[in-house]
């Protein structure tokens, strides 16, 4: 049966967070990330697919890198990201206390 479901983070500081992690029985497909910046000066974020149990780096599966976000504006990422048991979402802001992800999907 197929849940929608929506995941927010944020405001985020400059450390790797999870935004979404598939439990061990879970299929979820994203259908959009929506990216704000409270912020009044511009600022970037990384977006990272980490599949289940890979030692790689974060850099090794990034979906955005470096991506500016304009100063009290929003940009949405509309495609599907589908994650297997144990795959994470993992996002990475470049300035502390600016960036808010909200993620909507649903699990399969």
């Amino acid at each position: 049966m197929t849940q929608y479901r929506r995941w927010n983070i944020g405001p985020l500081g400059t450390g790797d967070r999870d935004l979404i992690r598939a439990q061990e029985n879970e299929r979820i497909v994203i259908d959009q990330i929506w990216i704000t910046n409270k912020d009044t000066s511009n600022r970037t974020v990384d977006l990272h697919h980490l599949p289940a149990d890979d030692g790689a780096s974060t850099d090794d599966f990034c979906l955005i890198h470096g991506h500016t976000i304009n100063s009290k504006t929003y940009e949405i990422l509309d495609t599907k990201i589908y994650l297997d048991p144990g795959d994470r979402i993992v996002v990475h802001a470049g300035a502390a206390n600016a960036i808010i992800l909200t993620a909507y999907g649903r699990t399969l």
